[in-house]
């Protein structure tokens, strides 16, 4: 062998030794990091361990060792191919600490398992504005897609619009409605053959509101408010609704301090008007129709002429319901009048009320004394009535007082002077036997046979006797 050969091949020794070296620190680098990752299985509560290196590579032949308090799976392990020791269904909720070791390098863990029946967890959430209301459904810490939700009420008496049955999109949640009203629901989720349940309070958020009103002298006030609280700066637009005229109080504004804004009174006619009013995102409309001055002015000198025939009617003393008079007099002062089907009561001038005093003393009000007939009133004097000289009467008299009290004709009169100056108070008896002919003594009796004397009498005199 040459000098050159014997060069070269001692450069080609020294050049293959000196690359080697470096494939050497490389594997010793790898060794000096390790990952460990401990994850539970949705079917069977199964934990497995993964040990990886620091390229994402799975360590085979690591020792894991496993220590945790009254659960089974504690002892020592090595990983197969896939890097894995695979750990069981623990039979509480159980923190146990992993160590995985491999080429002098060890990493350890604290995790902690549960048992599969208790891995199903729902939660609820609302969030700071009360704006947003979220159920999240999770197994093992993961979300849970497609799992059945379901929201009710704690109280039957309580109404949330939320109310229903959900399913979890891919994230594991299901977006709830804010209620209008505070309102405490349940929320039960199940997956499989795994229930989970929790209750939470959910919070109404309080909405914008904007409204209008107008004053007797014309102008208008719009106020913006959220809950309770007046909007300060909120945006306000106010427009015309069908109005061909020009409103001076049309445009943009911003509310202030107290969550106001004024607005002109319209000109000659009245004016329909939209206002909105947003703020911070929230928008609130409403419509409300300005009145003129002209109406105004109208409608205010109506309202004090009613209230000065309601003060007439007071002080009259008119008799019924009040707001029958004052309803009529509406209808009549309105323009057109009332309907001409239309039967308001009398006037207070034609109220019984004025004629109190002569119902005081007036004899047809039913306590008038009855000059004639057998149906005496309080004060009629005692009759024979309708009686004729043998003692028959119908007593059929009329009598224009109270008219109930019956007669007390019995068919005996008592006296024959009695009997002739009844009769003739008593009206049209000269036919005293009842047969045509006035052939009846005036010395009888009148106890030839029984008189009923039982006639409703009314006061008119009017008896007939038989």
């Amino acid at each position: 062998m040459n000098a050159n050969r014997v060069f070269a091949a001692l450069f080609a020794a020294a050049l293959v030794t000196a690359t080697a070296v470096p494939a050497a620190v490389s594997a010793a680098t790898a060794a000096t990091a390790l990952q460990v990752d401990v994850e539970q299985a949705p079917e069977t509560g199964n934990a497995t361990v993964t040990v990886l290196n620091d390229s994402d590579a799975p360590v085979e032949n690591a020792t894991v060792n496993v220590t945790g308090d009254a659960y089974a799976g504690n002892g020592s392990y090595e990983t197969d191919a896939n890097g894995t020791v695979e750990l069981p269904n623990p039979d509480e909720t159980v923190d146990v600490s992993v160590t995985a070791a491999a080429d002098n390098v060890s990493t350890t863990v604290s995790v902690e398992l549960v048992p599969r029946a208790e891995s199903l967890d729902v939660a609820l959430e609302q969030d700071a504005g009360n704006e947003t209301v979220t159920v999240s459904v999770t197994q093992f810490g993961d979300p849970v897609e497609n799992a059945s939700v379901a929201v009710d009420p704690v109280d039957d008496n309580d109404t949330y619009a939320g109310t229903g049955n959900y399913s979890t999109d891919a994230d594991g949640t299901v977006s709830l409605l804010t209620p209008d009203e505070n309102v405490t629901v349940n929320v039960t989720a199940t997956e499989g053959d795994l229930t989970a349940a929790t209750s939470g309070t959910l919070v109404a958020v309080e909405s914008l509101s904007v409204g209008v009103s107008q004053s007797s002298e014309g102008d208008a006030t719009v106020t913006v408010t959220l809950g309770d609280d007046r909007v300060e700066n909120a945006s306000v637009t106010v427009e015309t609704i069908d109005y061909n005229g020009t409103y001076d109080g049309v445009g943009e504004y911003a509310t202030d301090a107290d969550g106001e804004i004024g607005l002109p009174a319209p000109g000659n006619d009245s004016v329909d008007v939209r206002v909105t009013a947003s703020a911070d995102g929230d928008t609130a409309e409403t419509t409300a129709t300005l009145a003129s001055q002209g109406e105004l002015a109208s409608e205010d000198a109506f309202g004090q002429n009613v209230s000065s025939f309601v003060q007439q009617l007071r002080e009259s003393g008119v008799s019924g319901p009040m707001g029958l008079y004052v309803v009529d007099y509406i209808m009549e002062q309105k323009a057109g009048g009332p309907p001409e089907h239309a039967q308001g009561p009398p006037s207070p001038e034609d109220s019984p009320a004025n004629d109190g005093d002569d119902a005081e003393n007036d004899d047809e009000t039913g306590n008038e004394t009855a000059e004639s007939g057998d149906g005496a009133g309080e004060n009629d004097k005692p009759a024979d009535a309708g009686k004729d000289k043998n003692g028959k009467a119908n007593g059929k008299d009329k009598n224009n007082g109270n008219g109930n009290d019956k007669g007390d004709g019995d068919g005996a009169g008592d006296s024959d002077d009695e009997d002739d100056e009844t009769d003739s108070d008593d009206g049209d008896a000269s036919d005293d036997d009842g047969d045509g002919s006035a052939d009846d003594s005036d010395d009888d009796d009148g106890s030839a046979g029984p008189g009923n004397g039982n006639g409703n009498g009314n006061g008119n005199g009017k008896a007939k006797g038989r």
